[in-house]
């Protein structure tokens, strides 16, 4: 699964009032692992350490990740589906 934006997990995190040495112990990673994906150095894992983080961080499913073959949303993917409308 890909993180959608490093940001997210960062705000989900300070919701949650979790620190990433917190998550990481309730998802069974490290908290380096933790920091680089909110970091944006590492930007995918495993689909079960996904589900596990949303769950952790009581966000709904998909609020933070995404399959990797499923298109980012961005203003531009409006753009051209308004075009393609057209």
């Amino acid at each position: 699964m890909r993180l959608r934006d490093p940001e997210k997990l960062t705000a989900a995190l300070k919701a949650a009032d979790l620190s990433g040495a917190q998550l990481g112990r309730r998802v069974g990673v490290s908290r380096n692992y933790i920091s680089k994906l909110a970091t944006g150095k590492i930007q995918t894992c495993s689909t079960a350490l996904a589900m596990d983080i949303e769950e952790a961080l009581q966000v709904r499913t998909g609020a933070l990740f995404m399959r990797e073959s499923e298109p980012a949303r961005t203003q531009r993917g409006s753009s051209q589906r308004q075009a393609l409308a057209s």
